[in-house]
């Protein structure tokens, strides 16, 4: 699991899958408790997928904001009760002041902010408690935990993706009963 209530930010160069596959065991895990959001998504998320997944869509925002606008609508999403967790792409950086006091609204309002990163940003300082770089392999994924409190660093950790419905044979392929439904009927 994330750590809850901080910033944490989601360094990478692949921005499509890989954050919503790292957030995604926590929101199904709280969806039913709080709202989740994503902000500034590179392309519309799926309500069915995200049914098909567990998640509560009727507890679920996706928010567009202009980039000058983006760390202010964080900032009060954030300082929000009712927010559980939030995932956002932005397309310019945020100043150092803007992060500290995304950090501060997200401990005052108790909710985890997934911040999804270009990977050069890694030679930046950043005042998010967490930091991670994230690298996909033809398996899955790597998480390299680059800044975590109380803690040096560590091996990154490999997460394989899910793809077993691609193992199945195709339907023409498949063996099928020779049970048919009409003759129970008779």
């Amino acid at each position: 699991g994330w750590p809850a209530h901080m910033l944490i930010e989601l360094l990478t160069d692949q921005h499509l899958q890989l954050p919503m596959q790292c957030v995604l065991p926590t929101w199904q895990k709280y969806s039913e408790l709080k709202w989740l959001a994503c902000v500034n998504p590179p392309y519309q998320p799926c309500a069915e997928g995200l049914l098909q997944a567990g998640l509560d869509t009727k507890r679920f925002d996706v928010i567009r904001t202009q980039s000058k606008d983006t760390a202010w609508c964080l900032e009060q999403i954030c300082q929000s009760s009712i927010m559980h967790s939030v995932l956002v792409w932005n397309d310019q950086s945020f100043t150092p002041t803007q992060l500290r006091r995304l950090q501060l609204a997200c401990q005052h309002g108790k909710t985890q902010l997934f911040l999804v990163r270009n990977l050069y940003e890694i030679k930046h300082t950043s005042p998010a408690l967490v930091r991670v770089k994230l690298v996909s392999d033809t398996t899955g994924f790597f998480v390299e935990i680059i800044k975590q409190p109380g803690a040096g660093p560590r091996s990154p950790i490999h997460i394989e993706t899910n793809l077993n419905w691609i193992k199945k044979p195709h339907p023409t392929q498949r063996k099928t009963s020779r049970f048919n439904i009409f003759q129970e009927l008779h």
